[in-house]
Protein backbone atom coordinates (compact mmCIF):
# COMPACT_ATOMS: atom_id res chain seq x y z
CA UNK A 1 0.00 0.00 0.00
CA UNK A 2 1.37 3.50 -1.11
CA UNK A 3 1.65 5.82 1.73
CA UNK A 4 0.18 9.18 0.91
CA UNK A 5 1.61 12.64 1.97
CA UNK A 6 -0.95 13.08 5.13
CA UNK A 7 0.24 9.56 6.24
CA UNK A 8 4.10 10.68 6.57
CA UNK A 9 2.87 13.97 8.14
CA UNK A 10 0.54 11.88 10.48
CA UNK A 11 3.35 9.75 11.16
CA UNK A 12 6.33 12.22 11.60
CA UNK A 13 3.97 14.09 14.03
CA UNK A 14 2.89 11.00 16.37
CA UNK A 15 7.08 10.57 16.58
CA UNK A 16 7.42 14.21 17.36
CA UNK A 17 4.96 13.72 20.31
CA UNK A 18 6.03 10.36 21.62
CA UNK A 19 9.66 12.15 21.77
CA UNK A 20 7.80 15.04 23.48
CA UNK A 21 5.68 12.82 25.97
CA UNK A 22 9.10 10.73 26.79
CA UNK A 23 11.56 13.67 27.32
CA UNK A 24 8.15 14.84 29.65
CA UNK A 25 8.00 12.03 31.80
CA UNK A 26 11.89 11.55 32.52
CA UNK A 27 12.09 15.78 33.42
CA UNK A 28 9.66 15.39 35.80
CA UNK A 29 10.80 12.25 36.81
CA UNK A 30 14.27 13.13 37.30
CA UNK A 31 12.31 16.39 39.07
CA UNK A 32 10.75 13.94 41.70
CA UNK A 33 7.42 14.57 40.21
CA UNK A 34 5.72 11.35 39.91
CA UNK A 35 3.88 8.92 42.27
CA UNK A 36 3.81 5.43 42.29
CA UNK A 37 0.06 3.80 43.66
CA UNK A 38 2.17 0.48 43.09
CA UNK A 39 4.73 1.38 45.20
CA UNK A 40 6.97 -0.72 47.36
CA UNK A 41 5.05 0.55 50.52
CA UNK A 42 1.62 -0.73 49.03
CA UNK A 43 3.31 -3.77 48.05
CA UNK A 44 4.49 -4.93 50.99
CA UNK A 45 1.48 -3.10 52.99
CA UNK A 46 -0.67 -5.47 51.17
CA UNK A 47 1.83 -8.97 51.58
CA UNK A 48 2.18 -8.32 55.47
CA UNK A 49 -1.46 -8.45 55.74
CA UNK A 50 -2.36 -11.66 54.81
CA UNK A 51 -3.19 -14.34 56.87
CA UNK A 52 -0.42 -16.51 55.74
CA UNK A 53 1.50 -13.75 57.91
CA UNK A 54 2.44 -15.58 61.14
CA UNK A 55 2.39 -11.85 62.90
CA UNK A 56 -1.33 -11.76 61.49
CA UNK A 57 -3.77 -11.86 64.45
CA UNK A 58 -0.83 -10.20 66.93
CA UNK A 59 -1.21 -7.20 64.29
CA UNK A 60 -4.99 -7.34 64.56
CA UNK A 61 -4.99 -7.44 68.15
CA UNK A 62 -2.49 -4.54 68.54
CA UNK A 63 -5.32 -2.49 66.86
CA UNK A 64 -7.72 -3.48 70.33
CA UNK A 65 -7.67 -0.02 71.67
CA UNK A 66 -7.40 -2.13 75.40
CA UNK A 67 -5.13 -4.51 74.24
CA UNK A 68 -2.60 -2.70 72.07
CA UNK A 69 -2.41 -0.57 76.15
CA UNK A 70 -1.87 -3.98 77.63
CA UNK A 71 1.08 -3.89 75.56
CA UNK A 72 2.53 -1.10 75.63
CA UNK A 73 2.38 -1.16 79.74
CA UNK A 74 4.23 -3.89 79.73
CA UNK A 75 7.03 -3.59 76.90
CA UNK A 76 7.25 0.30 76.73
CA UNK A 77 6.34 1.29 80.53
CA UNK A 78 8.33 4.69 79.57
CA UNK A 79 5.67 5.94 76.93
CA UNK A 80 2.80 7.93 78.02
CA UNK A 81 -1.10 7.66 76.49
CA UNK A 82 -4.55 8.92 77.18
CA UNK A 83 -5.83 7.28 80.56
CA UNK A 84 -9.24 5.27 80.79
CA UNK A 85 -11.67 7.08 82.93
CA UNK A 86 -14.05 4.40 82.45
CA UNK A 87 -14.82 1.34 80.23
CA UNK A 88 -18.14 -0.48 79.23
CA UNK A 89 -20.04 -3.10 77.52
CA UNK A 90 -23.11 -1.55 76.35
CA UNK A 91 -23.96 2.41 75.21
CA UNK A 92 -27.04 2.38 77.74
CA UNK A 93 -24.10 2.71 80.88
CA UNK A 94 -23.42 6.22 80.01
CA UNK A 95 -26.58 7.08 81.31
CA UNK A 96 -25.23 6.13 84.95
CA UNK A 97 -22.18 7.77 84.34
CA UNK A 98 -22.99 10.57 82.69
CA UNK A 99 -22.68 13.00 86.21
CA UNK A 100 -19.06 11.78 86.46
CA UNK A 101 -17.99 12.21 83.62
CA UNK A 102 -15.51 15.30 83.03
CA UNK A 103 -16.45 18.50 81.03
CA UNK A 104 -13.89 17.08 78.06
CA UNK A 105 -13.76 13.35 77.09
CA UNK A 106 -13.04 11.00 74.18
CA UNK A 107 -15.70 8.04 73.60
CA UNK A 108 -14.23 5.02 71.37
CA UNK A 109 -15.04 1.39 70.56
CA UNK A 110 -12.22 -0.77 71.08
CA UNK A 111 -12.23 -2.06 67.82
CA UNK A 112 -12.30 -0.48 64.80
CA UNK A 113 -11.23 3.47 63.39
CA UNK A 114 -12.46 6.48 63.00
CA UNK A 115 -15.47 6.35 65.49
CA UNK A 116 -14.50 8.11 67.75
CA UNK A 117 -16.31 11.09 69.74
CA UNK A 118 -14.22 13.73 70.85
CA UNK A 119 -16.62 15.93 73.65
CA UNK A 120 -15.63 19.02 74.03
CA UNK A 121 -19.01 20.84 73.61
CA UNK A 122 -22.10 20.28 74.25
CA UNK A 123 -23.55 16.84 73.07
CA UNK A 124 -26.76 15.51 74.51
CA UNK A 125 -26.52 11.85 76.33
CA UNK A 126 -29.24 10.12 74.11
CA UNK A 127 -27.10 11.30 71.22
CA UNK A 128 -23.88 9.89 72.32
CA UNK A 129 -25.67 6.89 73.18
CA UNK A 130 -27.03 6.58 69.77
CA UNK A 131 -23.66 6.72 68.41
CA UNK A 132 -22.41 4.14 69.84
CA UNK A 133 -24.71 1.81 69.46
CA UNK A 134 -24.39 2.83 65.91
CA UNK A 135 -20.19 2.27 66.01
CA UNK A 136 -21.02 -1.10 67.55
CA UNK A 137 -22.97 -2.22 64.94
CA UNK A 138 -21.34 -0.23 61.91
CA UNK A 139 -17.65 -1.77 62.77
CA UNK A 140 -19.65 -5.75 62.01
CA UNK A 141 -20.78 -4.61 58.63
CA UNK A 142 -19.25 -6.65 56.41
CA UNK A 143 -20.30 -4.58 52.83
CA UNK A 144 -19.18 -1.61 53.80
CA UNK A 145 -16.39 -2.38 55.81
CA UNK A 146 -14.64 -5.41 54.81
CA UNK A 147 -11.00 -5.01 56.66
CA UNK A 148 -12.71 -3.66 59.52
CA UNK A 149 -15.34 -6.22 60.18
CA UNK A 150 -13.20 -9.50 59.48
CA UNK A 151 -10.62 -8.04 62.04
CA UNK A 152 -13.41 -7.66 64.63
CA UNK A 153 -15.13 -11.63 64.07
CA UNK A 154 -10.79 -12.52 64.15
CA UNK A 155 -10.43 -9.93 67.49
CA UNK A 156 -13.86 -10.26 68.84
CA UNK A 157 -13.77 -14.29 68.97
CA UNK A 158 -10.10 -13.69 71.66
CA UNK A 159 -10.93 -10.49 73.59
CA UNK A 160 -14.93 -9.02 74.09
CA UNK A 161 -15.45 -5.40 72.54
CA UNK A 162 -15.80 -2.62 75.05
CA UNK A 163 -16.49 0.67 74.98
CA UNK A 164 -14.33 3.37 76.95
CA UNK A 165 -13.88 6.88 77.96
CA UNK A 166 -10.55 8.30 77.30
CA UNK A 167 -9.38 11.79 79.13
CA UNK A 168 -9.13 14.84 77.20
CA UNK A 169 -5.50 15.65 75.88
CA UNK A 170 -5.95 18.50 73.51
CA UNK A 171 -7.89 20.14 70.62
CA UNK A 172 -6.92 19.71 67.14
CA UNK A 173 -3.76 17.36 68.18
CA UNK A 174 -1.12 16.88 65.59
CA UNK A 175 -0.05 13.36 65.00
CA UNK A 176 3.53 12.50 63.75
CA UNK A 177 3.38 9.18 61.46
CA UNK A 178 6.45 7.43 61.39
CA UNK A 179 6.88 5.11 58.64
CA UNK A 180 8.90 1.90 59.45
CA UNK A 181 9.88 -1.16 56.79
CA UNK A 182 12.19 -3.88 58.35
CA UNK A 183 13.06 -1.91 61.37
CA UNK A 184 14.27 1.14 59.09
CA UNK A 185 12.51 4.28 59.42
CA UNK A 186 11.86 5.35 55.97
CA UNK A 187 9.65 9.10 56.33
CA UNK A 188 7.74 10.77 58.74
CA UNK A 189 4.04 11.97 57.33
CA UNK A 190 2.90 15.00 60.13
CA UNK A 191 -1.02 16.21 59.65
CA UNK A 192 -3.06 18.49 61.70
CA UNK A 193 -6.63 20.54 61.20
CA UNK A 194 -8.18 17.53 60.74
CA UNK A 195 -10.90 18.63 62.81
CA UNK A 196 -10.62 22.64 62.95
CA UNK A 197 -13.80 24.32 63.51
CA UNK A 198 -15.79 20.57 63.80
CA UNK A 199 -17.97 20.39 66.91
CA UNK A 200 -20.71 18.28 67.96
CA UNK A 201 -21.35 13.93 67.23
CA UNK A 202 -19.00 13.68 64.63
CA UNK A 203 -15.77 15.29 65.78
CA UNK A 204 -12.92 12.55 66.13
CA UNK A 205 -14.94 10.41 63.18
CA UNK A 206 -14.01 10.17 59.87
CA UNK A 207 -17.23 12.05 58.99
CA UNK A 208 -15.86 14.95 60.60
CA UNK A 209 -13.04 15.69 58.24
CA UNK A 210 -15.29 15.82 55.53
CA UNK A 211 -15.77 19.23 53.85
CA UNK A 212 -12.61 20.61 54.96
CA UNK A 213 -8.62 20.61 53.41
CA UNK A 214 -6.80 18.50 55.75
CA UNK A 215 -3.04 19.69 56.04
CA UNK A 216 0.18 17.30 56.07
CA UNK A 217 3.93 17.80 55.95
CA UNK A 218 6.32 14.96 54.79
CA UNK A 219 10.37 14.56 55.96
CA UNK A 220 12.48 12.23 54.76
CA UNK A 221 14.46 9.49 56.21
CA UNK A 222 16.87 11.81 57.49
CA UNK A 223 14.71 14.24 59.21
CA UNK A 224 14.63 16.77 56.42
CA UNK A 225 11.54 18.57 54.77
CA UNK A 226 10.68 17.39 51.16
CA UNK A 227 7.33 17.58 49.27
CA UNK A 228 8.55 14.98 47.28
CA UNK A 229 7.89 11.63 49.41
CA UNK A 230 4.83 10.62 49.03
CA UNK A 231 1.35 11.61 48.30
CA UNK A 232 -1.14 11.67 51.39
CA UNK A 233 -4.48 11.80 48.76
CA UNK A 234 -7.52 13.72 48.23
CA UNK A 235 -9.09 16.26 50.06
CA UNK A 236 -5.10 16.57 52.00
CA UNK A 237 -3.10 19.73 50.83
CA UNK A 238 0.91 20.22 51.67
CA UNK A 239 1.01 22.80 54.45
CA UNK A 240 2.19 25.68 53.76
CA UNK A 241 3.97 26.65 56.21
CA UNK A 242 5.44 23.28 56.64
CA UNK A 243 4.69 21.44 60.26
CA UNK A 244 8.03 21.21 62.23
CA UNK A 245 9.55 18.10 63.55
CA UNK A 246 8.63 17.74 66.56
CA UNK A 247 10.41 18.26 69.73
CA UNK A 248 10.94 14.79 70.68
CA UNK A 249 11.56 13.60 67.12
CA UNK A 250 14.56 11.30 68.13
CA UNK A 251 12.75 9.70 71.41
CA UNK A 252 9.85 9.03 68.94
CA UNK A 253 12.08 7.35 66.80
CA UNK A 254 13.28 5.16 69.77
CA UNK A 255 10.26 3.89 70.78
CA UNK A 256 9.45 2.72 67.15
CA UNK A 257 12.84 1.18 67.04
CA UNK A 258 11.93 -0.90 70.22
CA UNK A 259 8.60 -1.38 69.06
CA UNK A 260 9.94 -3.30 65.44
CA UNK A 261 13.16 -4.41 67.39
CA UNK A 262 10.52 -6.29 69.94
CA UNK A 263 8.06 -7.47 67.26
CA UNK A 264 10.08 -8.10 64.70
CA UNK A 265 7.09 -6.86 62.50
CA UNK A 266 7.90 -5.94 59.16
CA UNK A 267 5.46 -3.17 58.10
CA UNK A 268 4.10 -0.40 60.81
CA UNK A 269 3.00 3.03 61.07
CA UNK A 270 3.51 4.08 64.53
CA UNK A 271 1.58 7.22 65.37
CA UNK A 272 2.43 9.73 68.43
CA UNK A 273 1.19 13.20 69.34
CA UNK A 274 3.01 15.84 71.76
CA UNK A 275 1.60 17.50 74.12
CA UNK A 276 2.83 19.99 76.77
CA UNK A 277 6.28 18.40 75.99
CA UNK A 278 5.21 14.89 76.05
CA UNK A 279 4.84 11.93 73.76
CA UNK A 280 1.76 10.59 73.81
CA UNK A 281 0.99 7.29 71.92
CA UNK A 282 -1.73 7.52 69.07
CA UNK A 283 -1.56 3.61 67.65
CA UNK A 284 0.08 1.57 65.56
CA UNK A 285 -1.29 0.88 62.24
CA UNK A 286 -0.89 -1.77 59.80
CA UNK A 287 -2.87 -1.12 56.99
CA UNK A 288 -3.11 2.58 56.45
CA UNK A 289 -4.97 4.03 54.08
CA UNK A 290 -6.17 0.32 53.17
CA UNK A 291 -2.78 -0.51 51.61
CA UNK A 292 -2.71 2.14 49.23
CA UNK A 293 0.57 4.69 49.33
CA UNK A 294 1.35 7.04 46.69
CA UNK A 295 5.63 7.06 47.37
CA UNK A 296 7.48 9.55 45.00
CA UNK A 297 8.80 7.40 42.58
CA UNK A 298 12.12 8.90 42.93
CA UNK A 299 12.43 8.50 46.61
CA UNK A 300 11.08 5.09 46.29
CA UNK A 301 14.35 4.31 44.51
CA UNK A 302 16.77 5.72 47.09
CA UNK A 303 14.84 3.56 49.83
CA UNK A 304 15.12 0.46 47.42
CA UNK A 305 18.93 1.17 47.01
CA UNK A 306 19.82 2.22 50.39
CA UNK A 307 17.54 -0.34 52.44
CA UNK A 308 18.25 -3.18 49.81
CA UNK A 309 14.40 -3.07 49.84
CA UNK A 310 12.40 -5.97 47.99
CA UNK A 311 9.20 -7.75 47.77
Amino acid sequence: MKLLKNDYILIITTIILLFILYYLIKTINSEGLLYNKESLLTKLCRKEHSIDNPKYEFRLLLNEKLYVKEFNQKYLPEMNYSKNLFIFDNPDELYSIQHNLPEKYVIKYSIGTGRNIVVDSKISIEDLVDRCKFMEEDVKNHSTHPHESHCYDVVSKIRKPKFLIEEYIGDNLIDYKFYYINGNYIFLLIMGDRYSDITGINKGSKKGEEGHIVYYTTYDDNGNLSKNIYHAGKNLDYKEPPFQLPNNFEKMKNYCQKFCDLTKINFVRIDFYEVNGEIYFGEYTFVPNLCVHKLNTKYEKYLINKYKLKI
